[in-house]
């Protein structure tokens, strides 16, 4: 199956791979950071748009053969049969160019948290926590929903810091 169509769907599987990596990542993993987002991004663009490419390639050059449909010309009324031959590459391209373009979107969804959580867990500092408020509800262990329920009880000040937001006097 080659032309423009499976094309834009693993263009389209790239992007969404992408998208949907970032969001579990940030979602998911308290560990994730910034940097580790933004090279996730990069490195899983670059591999997977690589790998879309020479799919596209490979399939208009012959090396890639598609499903073979089923054909007859049992109770054809024109006498003339010819067969089209699509050349053949002397070696079968590299595994990963021979993928179907359903594919590309879980790659880039799994290069994206791997590299993600990696590069994150190299770049972390000691001091920075993550507010239980941003991840997702599933991971949040029951001692600290209780703890953030007490944290807004009515007559609690909403936060421990007081802010003082007097102007300036200019001389």
């Amino acid at each position: 199956m080659s032309g423009i169509l499976p094309f834009f769907m693993s263009l389209l599987g790239l992007v969404s791979g992408i998208f949907v990596g970032v969001f579990s990542l940030g979602m998911v993993f308290p560990l994730a950071n910034a940097k580790g987002a933004f090279w996730a991004m990069a490195v899983s663009f670059l591999t997977v748009g690589s790998i879309t490419i020479g799919n596209q390639w490979y399939t208009l050059q012959g090396g890639i053969e598609s499903f073979a449909k089923p054909v007859s010309i049992d109770n054809c009324s024109i006498p003339i049969n010819v067969t089209a031959t699509s050349g053949h590459l002397l070696q079968p391209p590299f595994i990963l160019f021979r993928l179907s373009v359903w594919y590309i979107s879980v790659i880039s969804l799994v290069l994206v948290i791997a590299i993600g959580l990696l590069v994150s867990w190299v770049t972390k500092r000691d001091g920075d926590v993550v507010d239980p408020e941003l991840l997702s509800p599933l991971l949040i262990k029951k001692d600290t929903k209780i703890e953030r329920m007490q944290k807004y009880l009515p007559g609690q000040p909403y936060c421990d810091t007081t802010y003082n937001f007097d102007t300036p006097t200019l001389i």
